[in-house]
């Protein structure tokens, strides 16, 4: 929430997460349930609009482009969550314009947090912020710091399936490669290439069991902490050692993918 600077963190490296239970995945808002949210969020700014007293709609608050009437301040916010809205009818992933709800929430609570209060709608903002930290959680933002270094990001449900769809394939085609090339390689002994090769089948049977999952709307944690936990194995070992350019070249596209679907999949 933005009352206690809830910290959400962001994605920075693909094995960093440790996902818990959910549908589909941990954290993860579906793109029925972000219209919902957005319904919820411009519910609550009128709600707050609503319980300002009469005498201080013309009051301001202050935002990055200055002093602005709080009324059309919250005419604003209901118009980010509209356009919110279409932009996800319509396929998109809603980006820019959660961005914009959550810089102009941390305006009110930064009045909120100084001991300005809100013109009598604390109660109303209250509701509102816990909405806000749905949004927040939902595009891997940590309200904790400054709003210029926010990487607000979320994959729509078409590209998720897209993406997890071509994880499979991707992991497929680099074990054969991979197979092939540490086979050849003089410094690493039989049982060490056993084990490697095992982590790199069980990167492909994840990724495939993955993919199986989520297309069916169930449970993915354990599937995706099996994905989290092969890349990070394969991962160190093609770190030590020396391998042709096509390799690491596959190896860094089917890291990348792991990386944008465990963020999208991220924890509460």
């Amino acid at each position: 929430m933005f009352a206690n600077r809830l910290m959400i963190p962001v994605m920075v490296a693909v094995f960093a997460l440790a996902p818990t239970s959910g549908a589909r995945g941990a954290g993860r808002l579906s793109d029925k349930e972000a219209l919902k949210l957005m319904d919820d969020i411009a519910g609550g700014v009128r709600d707050v609009s609503q319980a300002l007293p009469k005498d201080m709609r013309t009051a301001t608050v202050s935002t990055a482009e200055g002093e602005v009437n709080i009324e059309q301040f919250l005419n604003g916010l209901v118009k980010d969550a509209e356009e919110m809205r279409k932009n996800l009818r319509s396929g998109g992933s809603g980006s820019s314009e959660a961005k914009r709800l959550l810089m102009d929430g941390v305006v009110v609570q930064e009045r909120m947090d100084s001991g300005n209060g809100l013109f009598g709608a604390e109660d109303a903002w209250k509701r509102l912020d816990g909405q806000l930290g749905q949004l927040a959680a939902a595009y891997g933002i940590d309200l904790s710091v400054d709003p210029s270094t926010w990487d607000v990001y979320r994959m729509n449900d078409k590209a998720v399936r897209e993406a997890v769809t071509s994880l499979g394939q991707e992991a497929r085609k680099f074990m054969n490669e991979f197979r092939r090339e540490v086979k050849k390689m003089d410094m690493v002994t039989g049982p060490d290439q056993k084990q490697v090769i095992d982590h790199v089948k069980s990167l492909m049977t994840s990724s495939e069991e993955l993919r199986d999952e989520l297309i069916h709307s169930r449970d993915v944690t354990s599937e995706l902490r099996a994905v989290v936990a092969s890349s990070s194995s394969v991962g160190n070992f093609l770190a030590q050692h020396d391998f042709s350019i096509d390799t690491q070249k596959m190896w860094d596209e089917l890291a990348a993918n792991i990386k944008g679907i465990a963020g999208s999949l991220r924890e509460d």
